[in-house]
């Protein structure tokens, strides 16, 4: 009765092995690329399989099987739906504000730098640059040990795609005092 339960046991354990060692193998196909035929060779009796290099190494009482870990190609699916009118288009245009007004970097969009009066300057974009309200950054810089402020006092655009940025400097943070300084301008339109 004893020898029974084991001889059960042992089937069981064998099968489980066999499933695990079946799993592995097509996991392991998937993993190089999927394209690796699986050799098995199958008991006649029951079936349970035993995964081998090659059908030469079954035995009388087995029976080869191949499959691969790749089925065919299955049809094509439907078109899918039209997607959403983009334009995603970011626009930028960045430059170097000089202490004078001047822009002596190139400043693309053709951009018109100039100086107001003592901490105010003027950037100016044409007609046609922006299709939507853009977004400045400034960045300001100033003789080592100095630490001066750059803020953006005002932007105005004429819905010709034009705009009229005023940026307002000042050579501390403590109370405001205009001062004339350099600045990095970057202006971005993100929306189309």
């Amino acid at each position: 009765m004893r020898g029974r339960k084991v001889w059960a046991i042992l089937k069981v354990a064998a099968g489980g092995c066999a499933l695990f060692l079946a799993g592995l193998a097509v996991s392991m196909a998937a993993a190089n690329g999927g394209g690796t035929t699986i050799t098995a060779c199958a008991k006649t009796n029951n079936g349970q399989l035993r995964l081998v290099s090659s059908a030469s190494e079954c035995l009388r009482s087995e029976y080869a099987v191949q499959w691969n870990s790749d089925g065919p190609a299955g049809p094509s699916g439907p078109t899918g739906p039209q997607g959403p009118v983009g334009g995603g288009l970011m626009k930028t245009v960045a430059g170097l504000m000089d202490i004078d007004g001047t822009c002596p970097l190139p400043a693309g969009g053709g951009v018109i730098c100039s100086q107001i009066q003592t901490g105010e300057y003027e950037l100016q974009f044409p007609p046609g640059t922006w299709t939507a309200f853009p977004s400045i950054v400034i960045s300001p810089f100033g003789l080592p040990g100095a630490f001066p402020i750059a803020e953006v006092g005002s932007i105005v655009g004429l819905g010709d795609g034009s705009a009229t940025v005023r940026i307002l400097t000042s050579s501390t943070a403590g109370p405001w005092t205009p001062h004339d300084v350099g600045f990095w301008f970057i202006a971005v339109q993100t929306a189309p």
